[in-house]
């Protein structure tokens, strides 16, 4: 029988610099900090993929982009199409992360966001 293995990480948020913006320009100067996670992908051919993806709360599913699809080998051609909300166009084949979302990702996982100290844990 397949058993998980136990995670206890302690993993720390990414420091982004703004980009600008005329309507916040009281931003600018703040960095933000992300929960960005640099996280290994075994496809069934075991190829390896070793990326960063985005920890998002509110995304139903987890999506990586075509070019992910291809570096594991991949034909994201006869993957299943779905309708994303919220995420007008998104394809991380063009420079966005991957989301991780409930269905893939926190289904897995015990995840506690400690945001006053920029850290997320996994359990």
């Amino acid at each position: 029988m397949f058993r998980k293995p136990r995670v206890d990480l302690n993993i720390p948020f990414t420091k982004f610099r703004r980009r600008p913006s005329a309507a916040f320009r009281e931003l600018d100067a703040e960095p933000v900090y992300l929960p960005v996670l640099d996280v290994m992908v075994i496809s069934k051919s075991k190829k390896r993929l070793r990326t960063f993806a985005l920890l998002d709360t509110g995304a139903g599913v987890t999506i990586f982009g075509t070019q992910h699809a291809e570096d594991l080998g991949i034909d994201w051609r006869d993957c299943p199409d779905i309708d994303v909300i919220g995420h007008p166009g998104i394809d991380t084949a063009k420079g966005a992360y991957p989301i991780l979302g409930h269905n893939g990702f926190f289904e897995n996982f015990e995840v506690r966001f400690k945001n006053r100290r920029f850290t997320i844990r996994l359990v």
